[in-house]
């Protein structure tokens, strides 16, 4: 069995790659190595080097590569930035904000309409 996770992702306009690092990480999630799961095979679009899209063959899998392809991504990045999110099937979420050679985690935090409208001017 497993443990399935639902993956989205959000690349911000002007967000530009090494085309020769992004044919690496291809390669290397192409590959039968042990550590690549929901990651496997994944394409990374890109136009005029700029990052369009992230397209596998399923969105719903076993993510146990997601920070190996965290890792990967954070150093193809040559401007902008990339955030990706995790969705377990009992519901846990978990994500990365990716810049040129670095990332952070993702905080999800949920609170109601009425809390948000007295702190968003904090945010």
């Amino acid at each position: 069995m497993g443990y399935y996770s639902g993956f989205d992702y959000s690349i911000n306009k002007g967000t530009r790659v090494d085309l020769e690092k992004k044919e690496k990480l291809e390669e290397f999630f192409s590959s039968n190595n042990s550590e690549v799961f929901g990651f496997f095979g994944v394409k990374i679009y890109v136009e005029n080097d700029e990052m369009l899209g992230i397209d596998l063959d399923d969105f719903y899998s076993k993510f146990y590569d997601s920070e190996l392809f965290r890792d990967k991504l954070k150093d193809i990045l040559i401007s902008g930035s990339v955030e990706l999110s995790f969705t377990g099937e009992d519901g846990e979420k978990w994500g990365f904000l990716i810049t040129p050679g670095n990332s952070e985690e993702l905080c999800f935090l949920t609170i109601p309409e009425s809390k948000y409208e007295k702190i968003k001017h904090l945010l």
